[in-house]
C-alpha cells in the first residue's frame, strides 16, 4: 500500500513542495510515503540503512525528503521528476511506510530505515521524527489514484498506519 497523510504543518502551503528529482534508474518501489535521499547524481534514491540515509556521531546523516506520489504515477512518468516534501519541517504525518517489526510508543525516536521506512532510531543517529501515535487502522480510499483505471472511489481498505513528527535532530559525539 502507499499512504501518506498530512496531518499538521506546512501542507499545503507556499512551501509544501521542497524538492523535485529524477528517480535513479535502478529504483522500482517508490510509493508515496517513501522516505528517499538524494544520490550523488541529484536523484531520488529510497533511503537505506546505512549511515549516509540516516546518519550516525560520525557521519552527518543526508537530508530526507517524503515521496508524494508513487513511483509509477502517470504525473511522475510524464514530468519525469518526482515531487517530495522536507522531512526536516515540522510537521505531522500518518504513513503505512514504517518498519512494522518495530516497537512504536508515543516519543519513540525514528530514523530513516530500509527501504526508504521509518525504523526507531539507535542512540547514535541521526532523528528525523518522533512517534505522536501507536500504529492504528485507517480507512484508505485512494485506489482509484493509485493507477487502478476505473476503479470506484470508495474502493478501499483498511491499512496500518504510524503517526510521525517529523524534525531534524543530529546526534553528535559526547567525545
Amino acid at each position: 500500500m502507499a499512504y501518506l497523510n498530512v496531518i499538521k504543518g506546512n501542507y499545503p502551503g507556499a512551501g509544501q513542495v521542497d524538492k523535485t528529482a529524477a528517480v535513479n534508474s535502478s529504483e522500482t518501489g517508490i510509493v508515496r510515503g517513501s522516505l528517499l535521499r538524494l544520490n550523488s547524481a541529484g536523484e531520488f534514491v529510497r533511503t537505506a540503512d546505512d549511515a549516509a540515509s540516516h546518519g550516525d556521531e560520525t557521519t552527518p546523516g543526508a537530508r530526507v525528503f517524503i515521496a508524494l506520489h508513487n513511483q509509477n504515477d502517470p504525473d511522475v512518468q510524464k514530468a519525469g521528476v518526482m515531487a517530495a516534501l522536507d522531512a526536516h519541517q515540522d510537521m505531522v504525518i500518518e504513513t503505512d511506510q514504517y518498519d512494522a517489526a518495530g516497537t512504536y510508543t508515543i516519543g519513540t525516536q525514528l530514523a530513516a530505515g530500509a527501504d526508504g521506512k521509518y525504523r526507531v532510531a539507535a542512540d547514535d543517529e541521526t532523528v528525523i521524527g518522533i512517534v505522536e501515535a501507536a500504529p492504528k487502522k485507517v480507512f484508505d480510499n485512494s485506489a482509484y489514484v493509485d493507477n487502478v483505471p476505473g476503479a470506484f472511489p470508495f474502493n478501499g481498505n483498511y491499512v496500518e498506519v504510524l503517526t510521525v513528527r517529523c524534525l531534524y535532530a543530529p546526534q553528535v559525539s559526547t567525545a
